[in-house]
This record gives C-alpha cells, structure tokens and sequence, in this order.
C-alpha cells in the first residue's frame, strides 16, 4: 500500500504521483491539482480532511486543528449532548477515522445495552399472501389486476427500525472502508451479529430522519454518529476502471456550523433570538440571493448580522471579500454593525468603519487550539459582545479569543448614531 500524506491548509507542494490519483484527489474537490510533468504534481488548497483510497494508494489529509477539537465542533451538527471527551481518548497518532469508528462503537454499546429497539413498523410489500390490507391502487396499477402476488399494507412489532437501520447501514459503511484499524473493524463485525432482521438502508437513499421519546432515548448518540457516516463516506469517483472512495469533511462546514450553533445558544442565554441561514434578496429585482449565518434579533428587530469564515478570503482583485459580502447584509437589513467570526490564523483582527453609510464590521477570531470548554466560553464572550450598546463599547479594541491581544481598530468617523429603523418584512 502506497501513501501520501497531506495536510489541511499547507502551502503548496510537489509530489510524484499516478494519474488516476491526481485525478481522484481532484474531482473529489480535496486540493488543487495541478500536472508538473514526469509524473509530478503540484498539489495546494487542501480544504478536506479525513482519507480517500484509489487502487493501491491511500491519501490520508490532516486537520490542521487537533484531532479532538475538529470533533468536538463536528458534534454542534447532530446533538452534541450525546458526546463525551472520551470518545477521543486515542492517542496522538489517531486520525479522524479512528476517532470515529472508536466514538461509534461506544455509542452503539450504549444504544443496544438493554437490547435492540423494537416498535411497530408499516410496510409495504408484495407477499403471496394477504395480510393486513389490500392496496388496491397498487394491485391494479402494478401488477395488472393479477390475484397473486398481493401488495398489501401491514403493521408489524419489529427489529427492523430506522434506529436499527441506520446503526447497521453506518457499521457496514466503516467496513467498506479499507483505512480503518483492525481492532475497530473485529469490534465493528461483532457489532453486525446483533442485527439479525434489521436490513440495511439502500445505497444513494436518503438517511432517514428519527423521532425520538423516551423509548428509543439510548439511541441519540448512535445514531447522531451513524447520520455523519453515512453522510460521509458516499463520496466516490470512477475513472475507467479506477474506483476511489473516500471518508471526506469540509473542516469549513464543521467550523460554520459550531459557531452557528454555538452562538445561537449563548445568545440565547442573552435572551436573543436568532434567525440562522434566512435567506433573503439585496435588489428590488429579487435576483441577488443573500443568506447570512446569522440574523441576530431584539425586540421585534434585526440587531445584527453574524458570518462564521474558517479563513479570510484570499483574492488579489477583491482582498477583503468577507468584508464586502458583510456589508451588503448590513444595507440589505439596515444595520448599523456586521461580525464576521474567523478561525485563528493570519486574519487582521480589526474594525471597518464604511462611512458613508456608517456601518461598523467587526472581524474576530477564535482560538480552535484551546479546550473545549475555552472555547465554548470565548464563544459566550463574542455573544456578550455582540449585545452589548455600542455606547458600552466603544473604546474596547478588537482582539482574538483565547489571548488578551491588541490589534489595531480604525477610528470611528464621529457622526449621530442613527435611529433604528421599524423591521423589514421579507
């Protein structure tokens, strides 16, 4: 087995590589690639992290963040009460594979620990039988009016759940994946033996939603893991007779949706309520579409905009396009003050002050290398932040959590702050 081992956000770099590698790690949209000649490659913008594998190749990508860190913010997009700091007690050598598989086996343990789950499921089969009821529609237009085979609608008290399903469906999943660990894939297989009756969901299907209660309770956790699997591991690229599968995340995606939905619940606390992903139009013509992270409401109004960016972007002709995009939300909504929260990096922490119209975009970041505890508490400092008065605030420079540093904040143009405008109705 060859590898290559890359890393998130590495500048660029030169490696020797196959075609149909270069090709894979391209069309899988985890870096640019770029052909060098005699057979090297230059390969630069790594923005996945997790494993692919193509013929006798293995392309592992590592987060540039710690490995239990990029976990715990993946937990803010399923239900991160069910996730315990255990679950990433690996060692340092673990990759995001191992963390997972490792996670996943303890969660199911949890879940099947009094047993499968069973409840009443309704199908819809063709038996050759009659049981429960007939689906007359179905009989006619399916099968031609024939007697037999019946295509009938039953209730039955079974194994077979969507719980159990999508547990089985994510075990086989991990399986199918040639990078993961032998000690995690015998535990895995044992896990398989206690599904017997419980099918699998159907590859390319959608995963299924599920309606908890105090019944199926155990279950959040696995199937929590079991939906981030799934949801996953269904990457695959075919070239000729080339096949690469891989185990993929956007570190951008986990990064937004944290703070997303960490904010939301410090604001919250604030007695705020947010708006997250509204969408809405900048023109009159309904064309431009705009949807901040953030809508951030008090009183029956749009207090302020908030955009979570893993990293600024990088563009020579448009340098601070975070800034623009920021300032389109902020005329759209008639606010007087946008936030865009970065990861730690090498963002220019600073306030812009757009005068006219005078609008205020505050750039912070926080710091992903701190525990999870730091980080949910520089979280609640940004919340605290955002609703204090700006008259509370004025003369507070802009820093980056997690360190008490001072970065510079432009002057703001002396001007009457304007009134708050009644709400928009969109």
């Amino acid at each position: 087995m060859k590898r290559l081992n890359l890393r998130e956000g590495r500048n660029e770099e030169t490696v020797s590589l196959p075609a149909n590698v270069a090709a894979a790690i391209s069309a899988l949209n985890v870096a640019n690639v770029s052909p060098l000649g005699n057979g090297d490659w230059s390969i630069s913008g790594v923005s996945k992290v997790g494993v692919i594998r193509v013929a006798d190749w293995q392309v592992e990508i590592t987060p540039k963040v710690l490995i239990d860190r990029l976990f715990f913010m993946m937990s803010f997009s399923t239900d991160q009460r069910f996730w315990q700091e255990q679950d990433v007690i690996l060692g340092s050598g673990a990759t995001l594979l191992d963390t997972i598989a490792h996670s996943f086996i303890r969660q199911a343990a949890v879940a099947l620990g009094r047993g499968m789950h069973q409840a009443y499921e309704t199908f819809d089969d063709a038996l050759p039988i009659v049981r429960g009821r007939l689906d007359i529609p179905a009989q006619i237009g399916r099968r031609a009016g024939l007697a037999l085979p019946a295509q009938v609608i039953f209730d039955e008290y079974t194994v077979d759940t969507v719980e159990n399903r999508l547990l089985l469906s994510a075990s086989l999943r991990l399986l199918h994946l040639p990078t993961l660990g032998q000690a995690h894939r015998a535990a895995i297989m044992k896990l398989t033996q206690r599904f017997e009756g419980v099918r699998p969901i159907a590859p390319g299907r959608p995963v299924p939603q599920v309606h908890f209660q105090r019944l199926n309770e155990r279950y959040k956790g696995a199937v929590a893991l079991s939906e981030l699997i799934l949801r996953n591991t269904s990457l695959e690229h075919r070239q000729g007779e080339n096949a690469a599968s891989g185990f993929l995340f956007d570190t951008w995606r986990i990064f937004e949706d944290f703070v997303s939905k960490a904010l939301r619940a410090s604001l919250a606390r604030h007695g705020e309520s947010v708006e997250m992903q509204s969408s809405s139009f900048l023109d009159q013509g309904r064309e431009v579409v705009i949807r901040p992270d953030i809508l951030v409401h008090s009183n029956g109004f749009i207090r302020a905009a908030v955009d979570a960016k893993y990293k600024s972007e990088k563009n020579g002709r448009f340098p601070h396009a975070d800034v623009y995009q920021m300032l389109a939300y902020c005329l759209r909504f008639r606010l007087t003050e946008g936030h865009l929260v970065y990861a730690r990096g090498e963002e220019v922490l600073k306030s812009y002050v757009i005068d006219p119209p005078g609008v205020t975009i505050h750039c912070h970041a926080l710091n992903l290398d701190q525990t999870p505890e730091m980080l949910l508490a520089d979280v609640d400092l940004l919340a605290d932040r955002i609703t204090r008065p700006v008259s509370a605030r004025a003369d507070e420079p802009i820093c980056g959590f997690g360190e008490a540093q001072l970065v510079e904040q432009r002057p703001m143009t002396a001007r009457a702050v304007p009134r708050r405008p009644p709400p928009l109705e969109y």
